[in-house]
Order: structure tokens, then C-alpha cells, then sequence
């Protein structure tokens, strides 16, 4: 469910968000998660109360993909929300929220890709797959060596969702 919620946030059609929005009323938290994130990233303030609560979870790849939802929400109720985790504990999610804030999500997120903690760039790795910025290649390109394989799996997808974005565009 959680991979199904980005997936039908990527199609972006006008039947998509009745959809997504029965899943907020989901038992599953991750599908409530998945589903919240992906409205946000279509513009929708409807899931903002799931991503509120995921803000202030002990998980921190929670409040990671909290943070990343939000920054590809460009609303105020969002940006507010951000400021909650200009203080987080993981300096990775605070340096994110921040720039968020500025509309340097994808650079933050780049430039996770060489934390010391393999767990956040493995959730970088995975975020960028959503900001399609050529700008993020270079740190791809380099994180497709990374020591661990999640990391080198998630940033060949993205790296290839952005050359594929890149195709489209020069078409």
C-alpha cells in the first residue's frame, strides 16, 4: 500500500485523490503515512493531520518522510508544520526542514546522500526520486557506489526517474 500510494500520486489524473483519500481512514499506519504524503505531494491539505502526528514520531524515518512530504506541498499550513523540525534531534532532518523552508529540499537531500548514518541515505536516496532535479545527479551518480545496497538500489532508481524526466522534457 505504501509503494501504491506514491505510485498513484506520480499519475497525477483528476480520479486520483478520491482515491488516496479512502486511505486515510486506513488501520494501517504506514498506508495512512504513504497515502498523507502523497496528497501533499499533489498539493492536498486533506492528509496534513497524519503528516502532523508522523512529524512528531520517536521513528525518525518518519518524521523524515514527513518532512519530504511537506516540502513538496507548497502551502502555509505546510511551511508551519516545517518549523517543527528546524530542531530535530537527527541533523539530517533538522538541515532538511530548513531548507525546506527555502525551497532546498532536493539540494538537502543530495547532500544526505553522504551522511554517516546509512539508514538517512537510504531515505534520501528514496526521496529523490520524487524532486526529478538534474542538479541531484552528480550526488546520485556517486551514491550508486554506496557501501550499502539499499542505498546504490534507491539512488539507480532515482537517478533513472530523472533521466527519464529529462528524455521526456527534451522531447
Amino acid at each position: 500500500r505504501f509503494a501504491a500510494a506514491f505510485a498513484l500520486a506520480e499519475i497525477h489524473g483528476p480520479g486520483i485523490v478520491p482515491v488516496l483519500e479512502t486511505n486515510l481512514v486506513q488501520n494501517d499506519e504506514y498506508a495512512r503515512l504513504a497515502t498523507a504524503a502523497a496528497l501533499a505531494m499533489l498539493g492536498g491539505t486533506n492528509g496534513l493531520d497524519v503528516l502532523q502526528l508522523s512529524l512528531y514520531s520517536n521513528e525518525k524515518w518518519r518524521r523524515f518522510a514527513a518532512v519530504v512530504a511537506l516540502s513538496l506541498c507548497n502551502t502555509p499550513a505546510a511551511q508551519e508544520m516545517l518549523k517543527t523540525r528546524c530542531d530535530d534531534r537527527v541533523p539530517a532532518i533538522r538541515k532538511l526542514a530548513i531548507s525546506a523552508q527555502a525551497g532546498k529540499a532536493a539540494v538537502s537531500l543530495a547532500e544526505s546522500l553522504s551522511d554517516t548514518d546509512h539508514e538517512i541515505r537510504q531515505y534520501a536516496a528514496r526521496a529523490l526520486v520524487f524532486f526529478s532535479n538534474p542538479a541531484t545527479i552528480p550526488a546520485l551518480r556517486q551514491a550508486t557506489k554506496d557501501l550499502d545496497p539499499e542505498v546504490r538500489s534507491a539512488a539507480r532508481l532515482s537517478l533513472r526517474r530523472i533521466q527519464q524526466s529529462q528524455d521526456r522534457a527534451g522531447r
